[in-house]
């Protein structure tokens, strides 16, 4: 199984939308932001959070390129943001584990 950020590096989604999720990736705080998206569940570590949006992603990105009445892009850009957010947790903290070695 590749790894979750080999998997968001492989991601292919329209300009527009990683435009928008890009823009509100500055606004992004885990604490407030994670828990209405995955449930008000204890927020999981950023890893299983990555594979969690990834999941819903590619719901939302199913249901967009279907034309389904239930897209809402509103919510497609909250879960980009979100997993833009978690990667770049994810990418901290393996630098912070490559300099500890």
């Amino acid at each position: 199984m590749q790894d979750v950020l080999t998997q968001l590096s492989q991601l292919s989604r329209p300009r527009l939308l990683v435009q928008a999720a890009k823009a509100g990736l500055c606004h992004y705080h885990r604490d407030r932001d994670l828990g209405p998206i995955l449930g008000p569940n204890p927020l999981p570590r950023p890893a299983a959070a990555t594979v969690l949006l990834l999941d819903l992603e590619r719901q939302c990105d199913h249901l967009r390129s279907g034309k389904d009445p239930a897209y809402s892009a509103r919510s497609h850009i909250g879960v980009l943001i979100a997993l833009m957010g978690e990667a770049e947790n994810l990418r901290k903290i393996g630098t912070a584990d490559a300099q500890s070695d």
